[in-house]
């Protein structure tokens, strides 16, 4: 009986060990895909897949920030902020011209880290998704 005791209190240790194994590695995993993702260079070349880029990045901005848009052009976009009062990540994108087309360069300014919702990665990695990824799909 103490044997069977010991057998299958290790038989639990493994059972519960092992979904919190599986879930560090996806956890990691996840990290890794999300580093890959905010170290990717977000561009555009010709002139119709900049302004749609450039669109989807001004749509990014606005959904992401808790401070509104101070300048758009076609070359910035730039919220308001950081402030000390209202607490968020103010963000600056700015369109650079390269050999190709343009480079995205992307600024995410947080004042106090416990309240700018996501880290700077996670930002860059969520606009990088965006911009460089598939258009929406249209509802009806």
């Amino acid at each position: 009986m103490f044997k069977f005791a010991i057998v299958s209190a290790s038989l639990l240790g493994l059972m519960i060990a092992a979904p919190a194994e599986a879930g560090r590695k996806k956890d990691s995993e996840l990290e890794a895909a999300l580093d890959r993702l905010a170290a990717m260079p977000v561009t555009c070349t010709g002139e119709q897949d900049c302004a749609k880029k450039w669109a989807k990045a001004m749509i990014w901005v606005s959904e992401n920030s808790v401070f509104k848009i101070q300048l758009a052009n076609d070359m910035m976009i730039q919220t308001y902020g950081p402030s000390t009062v209202i607490h968020g990540t103010a963000f600056t994108i700015i369109k650079i011209p390269t050999a190709g087309g343009h480079a995205f360069d992307f600024r995410a300014t947080c004042l106090s880290q416990p309240f700018c919702g996501q880290s700077v990665r996670d930002y860059k990695s969520s606009f990088a998704a965006t911009v460089m990824g598939p258009d929406p799909v249209a509802q009806e």
